[in-house]
């Protein structure tokens, strides 16, 4: 008895767990690195998110160890035509939480030419 208890305690963390986490693809169009907000733009609509202290911000590469005040985001020209992102969120306590930002797009490598 216990044990079907546990294992359905279990179950429904984690089916739990894939309702309450989110991803939202888009554009990113606006950034505010002093109050870690951005602007997300979806459907030619946009919404504001507030990042924690502990949102991951990630790169094709890896970690942006600057966060928000790295250059791909003080670049005018990247924010005129949108960085495309994915933002996971979490819902605690009814309001969305920004767990993490991955910049998806990236300079698309030339075909090189053989002389």
């Amino acid at each position: 008895m216990i044990c079907r208890s546990l294992v359905a305690g279990c179950v429904l963390l984690t089916f739990g767990w894939i309702v309450i986490a989110g991803e939202i693809k888009g554009r990113i169009v606006k950034v505010d690195a002093t109050n870690r907000k951005i602007t997300l733009k979806v459907d030619d609509k946009e919404q504001e998110f507030t990042l924690g202290k502990e949102t991951k911000i990630l790169g094709p590469k890896g970690d942006l160890k600057d966060g928000l005040k790295h250059k791909v985001f003080q670049n005018e020209n990247n924010l005129k035509k949108g960085i495309k992102a994915t933002i996971t969120t979490e819902k605690k306590d009814d309001v969305d939480i920004v767990i993490e930002v991955k910049l998806t797009g990236g300079k698309k490598k030339s075909p090189q030419t053989n002389p």
